[in-house]
């Protein structure tokens, strides 16, 4: 049983539903769109159409049980949002944006740590992509009956390429202490530089040096050793980084998604954890505090000084 959230958003109204099986990245386009038909058949609004949708595929006032959807009232929804937030017990958000055409699957991080889904996608493109992913098992199993999950495990695959193609989103290699690096696709859609930030902790300082590929560039917590986070990953004549750092594709303007060919290469790099010795461990946390005299600091330069200070790269516009 996997349980779900969802938002429904149509003209300019925002309802709120609790599912026990709704929880996969299958049943909202399908049944959007079934309520869509249904609601046009019947003259009545989506929301009400969508409320009445039972598990036996039919539609039905009576709410005994039997329907997909349980109304949450705008009382009851802070409750539910903090549930998925702060525990598993709820295992995805799903928002039908019908205003936007926006689609939102996100699965809950409590529960799926660095494997959990998070889509924003093209609605109808999603309910094409399903429907047609139905027309596929249909004709693979010869219009017998075959599993749900079969459907969802096709499904997913599609959708999470489609995420991938997206503009706002930022393919990047995780590395946490004592873990395997992982993938993850950020979503910038709201900003490039707050998700960045969120994968840290905290405020991201370029890691320059520790990835020897010009087109990829290391950032971390800037306050990783002033704050003593875990040490993580050891690295030949340099200082270890401490605390989670991520690496990301660099023009040496901005920050860009991983090739395929370079999430392959930082994925083996860092499969390995490092393990420290007290006396490592006490080295990685050691902060150095550099002096610079005034004549640095003022505007005036002559042309070798300007020209020999090294300009910032890969910093991530906002």
């Amino acid at each position: 049983m996997k349980n779900a959230i969802y938002e429904v958003v149509n003209n300019g109204e925002n309802s709120y539903y609790y599912t026990h099986h709704g929880g996969n990245c299958v049943t909202g386009p399908l049944r959007i769109e079934q309520a869509e038909s249904f609601a046009a058949q019947q003259n009545i609004s989506i929301k009400q159409a969508f409320e009445m949708i039972t598990y036996s595929n039919e539609f039905s006032n009576a709410q005994n049980g039997e329907n997909i959807f349980e109304k949450i009232s705008p009382e009851q929804i802070p409750l539910y949002n903090r549930v998925f937030e702060q525990s598993n017990e709820i295992n995805a958000y799903v928002t039908l944006d019908l205003d936007k055409n926006v689609y939102r699957y996100k699965e809950n991080i409590n529960k799926y740590g660095s494997a959990a889904k998070n889509y924003r996608l093209d609605l109808r493109e999603v309910i094409n992509v399903t429907k047609q992913t139905v027309n596929e098992c249909n004709i693979a199993y010869q219009d017998k009956p075959y599993e749900f999950t079969e459907l969802i495990r096709r499904t997913d695959v599609k959708l999470d390429e489609l995420n991938k193609q997206r503009d706002d989103i930022l393919r990047v290699v995780v590395v946490e202490p004592n873990k395997p690096a992982y993938e993850k696709l950020l979503d910038c859609s709201e900003s490039k530089l707050r998700a960045m930030q969120k994968v840290v902790d905290g405020y991201i300082e370029p890691l320059y040096g520790y990835i020897s590929d010009p087109k990829a560039l290391a950032w971390g917590n800037e306050e990783a050793r002033i704050c003593e986070m875990q040490p993580n990953r050891k690295f030949d004549g340099k200082q270890a980084i401490c605390g989670t750092f991520f690496i990301t594709g660099d023009n040496g303007e901005d920050s860009l998604s991983l090739t395929e060919s370079q999430v392959k290469k930082y994925l083996e790099m860092f499969k390995k954890p490092d393990r420290f010795t007290e006396r490592e461990i006490g080295e990685a946390f050691r902060c150095e505090v550099h002096f610079i005299s005034f004549e640095e600091l003022t505007p005036i330069q002559t042309p070798e000084r300007a020209a020999a200070k090294p300009k910032p790269k890969g910093s991530p516009k906002r």
